[in-house]
């Protein structure tokens, strides 16, 4: 624990012990990750096109220049934001055209997504310290006893560089929210709609894959099904499934049909997991609730309200 600590019957908040002047470079380290993870994924399917042939219309540049083969590992290393929100955009100059409005948004929605996410995060990790600290304190426990606990707390959520996994979770599941956010955006230029007319669901197919996950893995819809409205990754805390473009000819090369409606497990149709039954890629780059159920609204709304899910997070299961 960082202390000092007050004595033995002071007041006593989480927020004094942790307060949140410690994290005010939080926010900007988070959109250097979002910025990054939605350029990773439009560049992801910039090469896509290109392997298939498919010849793009040139945006404007930021910049004249060309930059050398950027990726998200150029990005974040060990985990740490190598970039600024715009030097992460300037490091992929080239690579994905963009115009500066576009820039603009993208840069906006990260930050605020970052801002967000951090705000979420330490309000829940306060939360979590005031109810350890008033039921222990009214138990009769002394201050300096709940340091082990409180210390316990904190590695739990990630704050221990040593145990940091609650805090990679949180912050990997956005990622992949900004980076299929970023594959989508560029799959919606019309010749790629024209292209890739067809998704197929893919998991990692491995012992750890959520057995509703599983049900949807190997299965194509077209890309404008309703399935995605529900179905587009990622579908639970941690979640590796990914959607991958095909063209007709992909689909019958590998003697797949069309699917129409989701699976069912146990006679009854797979869903993702509570809290992801919405598409939250677009949700991220619109900010917008038109075409969601009203049970997917109500889901959507508290992530446009939160950017970062971490009342789940910190108190659900990370399975």
């Amino acid at each position: 624990m960082r202390g000092p600590y007050p004595k033995a019957g002071s007041p006593l908040r989480a927020a004094e012990l942790l307060p949140a002047e410690e994290f005010e470079d939080l926010p900007d380290v988070l959109a250097s990750v979002f910025v990054g993870a939605e350029l990773a994924g439009a560049e992801r399917e910039l090469d896509r096109a290109t392997a298939y042939g498919v010849d793009l219309p040139d945006d404007v540049p930021l910049e004249p220049e060309d930059q050398a083969e950027a990726s998200l590992a150029d990005v974040v290393v060990d985990g740490v934001p190598q970039l600024e929100p715009r030097e992460a955009v300037a490091f992929f100059r080239g690579k994905v055209p963009l115009r500066s409005k576009t820039v603009t948004g993208l840069v906006a929605r990260a930050r605020r997504r970052g801002l967000s996410v951090a705000r979420e995060f330490l309000a829940d990790v306060h939360t979590q310290m005031d109810e350890l600290l008033g039921k222990r304190l009214a138990e009769g426990v002394d201050v300096q006893a709940l340091v082990p606990e409180l210390d316990a707390l904190l590695q739990s959520v990630g704050l221990d560089p040593a145990n940091p996994a609650r805090l990679e979770t949180i912050i990997r599941t956005n990622v992949q929210t900004a980076y299929s956010a970023g594959r989508e955006a560029m799959l919606e230029t019309p010749d790629l709609v024209e292209a890739f007319p067809y998704r197929y669901y893919e998991t990692a197919d491995d012992s750890a894959v959520r057995p509703e996950h599983a049900e949807m893995h190997g299965r194509v819809y077209h890309r404008d099904d309703a399935i995605w409205g529900l179905w587009t990754p990622p579908n639970g805390y941690n979640c590796r499934c990914q959607l991958v473009p095909m063209s007709l000819a992909d689909v019958e090369a590998m003697g797949l049909g069309i699917s129409r409606k989701a699976p069912k497990l146990d006679g009854v149709r797979v869903k993702p997991d509570e809290g992801f039954r919405f598409n939250g890629p677009q949700v991220y780059r619109t900010g917008l609730l038109e075409g969601l159920t009203k049970s997917q609204r109500a889901e959507a709304s508290d992530v446009i309200a939160h950017w970062g899910r971490g009342r789940a997070t910190l108190r659900g299961s990370l399975n």
